[in-house]
């Protein structure tokens, strides 16, 4: 009887509805944190909030590939070829737009988080997405069930550098809204006054 649930734990443990939970659970917190430090003033040129969600993105991808997917028949495999993936998924445009867009979508808020946290280099932001990709290939090679493809880290990079991208315009539109708040303010005086 106990081999029975456990077997039934693991099965759900590498389910999709479970990894789906725990992602939403370290979110959950990573959003949690950053708020309570949200006023934090930055340490070592890096803004606190940003790391506590950068830090939740990074969770989040470490469930969502390097746990054993439940049901698997199949061990994974070792695709090197550059888009031979992505060639693959094109007779079905379905599948095709479900793995790239998860792949980029995956990276886009450790890319986002990244920039944010540290406030300048788009590129250098991509840049350590990307590595972070590369580490979850190599950490996927023994986990049965798991690919370790040469796509996945050139869909993780886009989506690192879409997020970082991203960053750049939330900073730009911080920036721009702070500079026309005082003037409006500064109108509002004059014709308080005159």
């Amino acid at each position: 009887m106990d081999g029975y649930w456990i077997s039934n734990a693991l099965r759900f443990g590498g389910s999709f509805g479970a990894q789906l939970a725990l992602d939403i659970v370290v979110a959950g917190i990573a959003l949690a944190a950053a708020v309570l430090i949200r006023h934090r003033r930055p340490w070592h040129g890096l803004t606190p909030w940003a790391l506590c969600l950068v830090i939740g993105s990074l969770g989040v991808i470490a469930i969502s590939t390097l746990t054993r997917r439940a049901g698997a028949t199949s061990p994974g495999h070792l695709q090197l070829h550059p888009l031979g993936t992505l060639r693959q998924y094109l007779h079905d445009p379905a599948d095709f737009l479900i793995y790239l867009g998860g792949n980029v979508a995956m990276f886009v808020p450790l890319g986002l988080f990244l920039y944010l946290a540290v406030r300048r280099g788009m590129l250098l932001c991509a840049a350590l997405a990307t590595l972070v990709s590369v580490g979850v290939e190599i950490l996927q090679l023994p986990i049965y069930s798991r690919a370790t493809d040469i796509d996945d880290v050139i869909t993780n990079g886009f989506g690192g550098l879409v997020g970082a991208a991203l960053g750049v315009v939330v900073l730009w539109a911080v920036n721009q809204d702070r500079v026309t708040v005082p003037d409006d303010e500064r109108r509002t005086e004059r014709i308080a006054a005159g």
